[in-house]
Parts: C-alpha cells; structure tokens; sequence
C-alpha cells in the first residue's frame, strides 16, 4: 500500500473546499429561484406579498440545504479522518 503524501490531503482539502463552495452557490440559488417565483406569483395573481413569502421559502429551503449538506460534508471528511488515523 502507498503511503500518503502532502499532496494526497491537500487533493482531498481541496475537493472538499469545492464541494463547500458548490454548497454556497446551491444556497443562492434557492434564494433567487424562491423570489423569483415570488414575483411570478405577485405578478400572476396581484398579491402584495407573494415577492415576501417567495423570498422566506427560498431562504428556508437553501438553509436547509446548506445544513444538510454541510452535516453529510462534515460525516464524510470524519471517516476519511478516522480512516487515516487506523490505518
């Protein structure tokens, strides 16, 4: 078996970071997509309010989406870390 060099870690760091970042832009995007629909609806059915509620579901689900991912991100990076210290 190989041993593991710097650059092995830092390859996985990296990936790791990216996948955070894909995480973010994820996030975004709920937001917008969420006040984007808000406005259809405004616009669609006159309701003051639906840019508001649009928005807050958009924000609500991209949050979640964060958490979720950065709780499955966290998991992975664990094993990978208990691996490296047993094996």
């Amino acid at each position: 078996m190989p041993l593991k060099t710097d650059n092995d870690r830092d390859e996985k760091t990296t990936r790791a970071g990216w996948r955070m970042a894909g995480l973010a832009g994820e996030t975004a995007s709920y937001v917008v997509a969420g006040g984007l629909l808000g406005w259809g609806v405004n616009y669609l059915f006159q309701i003051e309010w639906g840019i508001v509620v649009g928005a807050v579901m958009g924000i609500l689900c991209g949050i979640t989406n964060l958490i979720r991912g950065s709780l499955k991100l966290n998991a992975q990076l664990d094993r990978q870390t208990q691996k490296r210290s047993n094996g």
